[in-house]
């Protein structure tokens, strides 16, 4: 089992729920749409992953200092 924690909220994950979340959270980090559908966990429902671009006029506190171009921060 592999655990996630998000805020307060631990939970456990099996190697199906792990491996499509990571897939899912790649893509959307590299700015593409998830290649998966939605995943049925018998554990957890309905898993999906979707990215929508929000813009900023301040997003410098997601970047590096110094600036970095997105390829060298997201491995994409």
């Amino acid at each position: 089992m592999i655990s996630l924690s998000v805020g307060h909220h631990n939970i456990q994950l099996n190697t199906q729920e792990a491996a499509y979340l990571a897939e899912g959270l790649m893509a959307a980090a590299c700015g593409r749409k998830n290649p998966l559908p939605a995943f049925t966990s018998d554990n957890l429902g309905v898993l999906s992953v979707t990215a929508e671009g929000v813009s900023s006029e301040d997003d410098s506190h997601f970047r590096s200092n110094p600036q970095q171009s997105d390829q060298v921060l997201t491995d994409c």
